[in-house]
């Protein structure tokens, strides 16, 4: 008897999670407290350059173009930090890694901040969607950029639309869909 109640209780409990992770899954539309939540948690682990290199690998455009390994950025460099991430310091970073083209006229960019413990995640990314620079490339601009959380785990992706859309939807599978609200801006991807 008491085990055919144990199995109850427990199957019971396995249909109720399982229903909870399907109406919380994906990270388009839904409620902006269950993206929230969400993005607040994460099975990201290692540094930002090998969260960010398992992502990269993970994109068609790493298999179509030459890439370099993912670079830490130098925190201490006032400079590097706002032309990678677009944050105007290192203040709330615990560490910072990009992956850009090797030729410097294809627009791409690929940036994980790893913020540190109690940053305030949601005025980072948007720090870094208004202060990335997406014309930072000689002749070419990105169409698109993308910031995403997932827990302390900041990607900032720039390029075409497809590539941007590719490395983002690779950190959203790499983060099990436990993401933030995801911000994108529009930008034309003009020559000049």
């Amino acid at each position: 008897m008491f085990k055919k109640m144990l199995v109850s209780v427990l199957a019971a409990s396995m249909i109720f999670s399982l229903t909870a992770c399907s109406n919380n899954k994906g990270n388009n539309g839904g409620n902006n407290a269950a993206q929230e939540s969400q993005g607040n948690q994460t099975v990201l682990t290692g540094s930002a350059a090998e969260v960010l290199q398992s992502v990269v690998a993970d994109t068609e455009f790493a298999k179509e173009m030459a890439l370099g390994e993912a670079m830490e950025i130098d925190l201490t460099d006032a400079d590097a930090v706002p032309y990678y991430t677009g944050l105007k310091s290192a203040d709330n970073v615990e560490e910072a890694a990009f992956v850009e083209p090797m030729m410097g006229s294809i627009p791409l960019s690929i940036v994980l901040v790893k913020a540190k413990d109690g940053a305030d995640i949601d005025a980072m990314k948007e720090e870094i969607l208004n202060g990335v620079d997406f014309r930072k490339w000689i002749c070419v601009e990105a169409e698109k950029v993308v910031v995403n959380n997932s827990g302390n785990y900041i990607l900032m992706a720039m390029a075409s639309e497809s590539n941007t859309e590719d490395a983002y939807n690779a950190f959203v599978a790499k983060a099990n869909d436990l993401v933030g609200e995801k911000l994108e801006l529009a930008t034309g991807g003009e020559s000049f």
